[in-house]
């Protein structure tokens, strides 16, 4: 073999060995992205979970603040309005998490659907509707964007009321 056979078989093998390179990379990646969703997901549930479920079984305190907050904001003193008033944030700022990772495509469309209507669920409540204005007033533009069309477009679905009857407080 000659010199410029030999280099000629080598720039082959280059080619060939970079074909090979990009391709174990694109499925590195491919598997990567997976991982990423699947975490982002399980992060996201595990965050709603510790944050409300959790809270609302093992304080029966917050319990009956939430629940009596849905039905009537004029049902809480006035600490118990403060308290409410942080449950209506923690949801929305989950539904702003929930957003940025869906927008990142981090997270299925389904799932970011779920998280909105959920959160829409919370606020068209007789409580949720008084005090949105408030926490309105300290989150994101974006955020309360997304949130102000979702509730238009949706002013006449189920509220947390209609769907989970448990919340309901006659009393209120």
């Amino acid at each position: 073999m000659t010199i410029d056979q030999l280099g000629s078989a080598g720039e082959i093998l280059g080619a060939i060995a970079t074909v090979g390179m990009l391709i174990y990379l694109s499925v590195q990646i491919r598997e990567g992205t997976t991982v990423n969703k699947t975490s982002t997901l399980a992060h996201m549930l595990e965050g709603a979970r510790d944050r409300t479920a959790g809270i609302l079984c093992l304080n029966a305190e917050v319990s009956d603040i939430v629940a009596r907050g849905v039905n009537s904001l004029e049902s809480l003193d006035q600490k118990e309005k403060v308290r409410f008033c942080f449950f209506i944030m923690e949801q929305v700022l989950h539904m702003q998490n929930v957003m940025e990772r869906h927008q990142a495509k981090l997270l299925p469309t389904v799932d970011y659907k779920a998280w909105l209507d959920w959160t829409g669920v919370i606020l068209r409540t007789p409580g949720g509707k008084a005090i949105w204005p408030q926490v309105r007033a300290v989150i994101t533009p974006t955020i309360a964007q997304v949130l102000d069309t979702h509730l238009k477009e949706n002013d006449m679905a189920p509220t947390l009321l209609d769907l989970m009857p448990v919340f309901v407080r006659s009393e209120s």
